[in-house]
């Protein structure tokens, strides 16, 4: 039975007061500027200090404004440095020990993408849901002045159109969460606390920067985490549009210290303060492991996936610091694995994109199969890994893996947009028909299995090559055949009928598509427009021993109902454990629910993938009430290969290494 809760639902110090919206000028939006951090919160908005249940709270430190920064985000928060104090564990306030649960919860959030700028009212199918008067860079076409009714902002936000999420929405979420019976121990953030990595800061004073307002976003989320739920430490991830520009992790000596550095001193420092160790990796690279606070027997590990992902191009070059760094946090890794083994601890890994030829990030060739061979090495210590990045409900299961051979043929495919990413490999001309550096001429006596050959005999040469593709009746060289290498991977091909050219992918490290040895848990997003879905939180319970997951509760909030009536109403959408009906949570089990999706006719996979409009994947969007058609439309895929793909990437049998 799904039961219903709302704002309403909440213990006594929670408002029973609807969100509010201020009127600005003709339109309706939310700003930073009228907040005030903490127990003053929001209150002109009606997103108070008594409705999260503020009042009197604090989150552990003073708030002081060393950088000072002018405009709506400034005003609001003071400042992101936060005195290094600890947090205080769920039981500070009490002499006397509690006897220990059964079970340990733990809030899962994810992708909230708050947006300070967002305006109610504000154009939602071009604009961002922002004005040129909230947002200067917006433009004279993002006017402030009312869109069209059937295009206008909503006030929780808009699914159908390029937005980020307001803080309303972000406030009524952490109103529901601080509402249900029982205190969480912690709340796992995985990344993508900011609206986006833009090069440029929205507002136009001089004090503004763009690195400036990613912390400061940052800061706001966190600190309205911690004072909704001040018994729970949070601990965080780092997004790919966490930083400036969106995407883009250099090393800490290269530039990245601007962000590692606040978030070391200042605002993850209080449920890290007493490890030093964390601290130190956390300055230097974004990643960190600590022992929380009332779980104990836990060994939390914190990736920078941004580190590994191909998106982050200079993970891919081997002479940058971002690569260095990456291949430092696998050293680093494999090391905190083997103590938690040797110290007989648990451990549960934070992370934020997930590997995968669809809803995921291509990561670096060779990480994932890395990655899967330390989890699979350590599958009995790892009891958990939480991802975000998707903004979908899905998960994917980590295989064993098998070493790669050395006669494997490499693998063919045609007819797709573009064959591979990366750099180019300029073996000369090493065919003796003619060259351009890049893409040696093919001789014209020669067939094209003969070429291949001599490609493949090419690129084995070159570690760093990882395929060619072949171009045919090519005008640049007289209509000959091209072999162009490539020293990238792309795990995302768009399909494309009229293309003649043929792509071959080096065999890379092996595979890992063997036995289940883990599951990949992203959380769906609270931000809800890539793609169209409602937004969701999502609870994590899991054995207070071994720290292995006993169910998952999915909440989710109609948007379109919300936004018409002007109150978000959050109920439980699904159980785990009670929908696919799954005795225990453990690899084998998620790999028994997807082969029972893959069934024909599948009564598991209707509900969740097959049935259109209101499926789990989605949030349980629908088209009723949509003011206008998604510009980033929820896939669904009854049957046929959208079905098989989607089956592979939950098996985990999809993923190159």
């Amino acid at each position: 039975t799904h039961h219903t809760h709302t704002h309403r639902a909440a213990p006594p110090k929670v408002s029973s007061s609807v969100e509010k919206t201020q009127r600005v000028g003709p339109m309706m939006g939310y700003t930073f500027a009228a907040c005030v951090a903490l127990a003053a919160l929001c209150t002109a908005h009606g997103v108070n200090g008594a409705g999260l249940g503020l009042d009197g709270a604090t989150d552990g430190g003073q708030i002081n404004n060393p950088h000072p920064v002018d405009g709506a985000l400034g005003s609001t928060l003071g400042s992101t440095a936060e005195r290094a104090t600890a947090r205080p564990s769920a039981s500070a306030s009490s002499s006397v020990p509690r006897p220990r649960a059964a079970t340990v919860k733990v809030w899962h959030l994810t992708d909230v993408h708050v947006d300070p700028y967002y305006v109610t009212g504000a154009d939602a199918s071009r604009c961002y849901c922002e004005t040129n008067v909230s947002c200067p860079r917006m433009g004279s076409e993002c006017p402030a002045s009312p869109a069209p009714p059937s295009f206008q902002a909503g006030q929780f936000g808009n699914s159908e159109g390029n937005c980020a999420t307001p803080p309303a929405t972000f406030t009524s979420a952490l109103r529901f969460m601080a509402s249900q019976a029982g205190e969480a121990t912690a709340v796992y953030f995985t990344g993508d606390f900011a609206e986006a990595g833009a090069t440029a800061p929205c507002s136009g004073s001089a004090q503004s920067t763009a690195q400036q307002q990613i912390l400061d976003v940052i800061a706001f989320d966190v600190r309205l985490v911690r004072a909704a739920l001040p018994t729970a430490s949070v601990f965080g991830s780092l997004g790919n549009h966490d930083s400036v520009p969106g995407d883009v992790f250099h090393s800490a000596d290269e530039g990245q210290a601007w962000l590692y550095n606040n978030l070391s001193d200042a605002t993850w420092r209080p449920e890290l303060v007493h490890d030093a160790a964390a601290l130190a990796t956390l300055r230097r690279g974004g990643y960190y492991a600590v022992r929380p606070d009332g779980m104990p027997g836990l060994s939390l590990i914190s990736l920078n996936v941004n580190y590994w992902v191909v998106m982050n191009e200079d993970a891919t070059s081997p002479t940058s610091g971002a690569f260095a760094e990456g291949q430092a946090q696998f050293v680093w890794l494999e090391a905190q694995l083997s103590a938690a083994e040797s110290n007989g601890d648990h451990v549960h890994i934070l992370g934020h994109q997930t590997p995968g030829d669809v809803g995921g990030a291509a990561w670096v060739s060779g990480f994932w199969y890395r990655y899967a061979a330390l989890v699979e090495r350590y599958n009995a210590t790892i009891q958990g890994q939480f991802y975000g990045h998707v903004h979908v409900d899905e998960f994917a299961i980590t295989r064993s893996c098998s070493k790669a051979d050395p006669n494997a043929s490499y693998v063919e495919t045609t007819g797709i947009k573009w064959c591979s990413g990366g750099g180019d490999y300029a073996p000369g001309n090493v065919f003796g028909a003619g060259v351009d550096g890049v893409c040696p001429v093919i001789p014209t006596a020669w067939s094209t299995d003969r070429g291949v050959t001599a490609c493949e005999a090419v690129c084995n040469n070159e570690s760093t090559c990882l395929g060619f593709t072949m171009y045919f009746n090519v005008s640049d060289t007289g209509g000959n055949t091209d072999c162009c290498f490539r020293t990238g991977r792309t795990s995302y091909k768009p399909p494309d009928p009229t293309s003649t050219a043929r792509c071959y992918e080096k065999p890379a490290n092996g595979t890992c598509a063997g036995n289940p040895t883990g599951v990949i848990l992203p959380g769906p997003s609270l931000t809800q427009g890539y793609p169209a879905t409602n937004p969701s939180v999502r609870l994590l319970e899991f054995d207070a021993t071994t720290y292995a997951l006993v169910d998952v509760q999915t909440f989710v909030a109609d948007l379109h109902a919300g936004n018409q009536g002007g109150e978000l109403e959050w109920r439980l959408e699904y159980s785990h454990r009670e929908r696919f009906g799954m005795s225990d949570l453990s690899p084998a089990g998620f790999a028994a629910v997807v082969a029972a999706m893959a069934a024909n006719d599948s009564a598991v996979w209707d509900p969740y993938m097959g049935q259109g409009d209101g499926s789990l994947y989605c949030g349980a969007y629908t088209s009723d009430g949509a003011p206008f058609p998604p510009k980033n439309p929820c896939t669904e895929c009854p049957s046929g290969p959208c079905k098989d793909a989607a089956i592979r990437r939950l098996n985990g049998t999809n993923i190159l290494s």
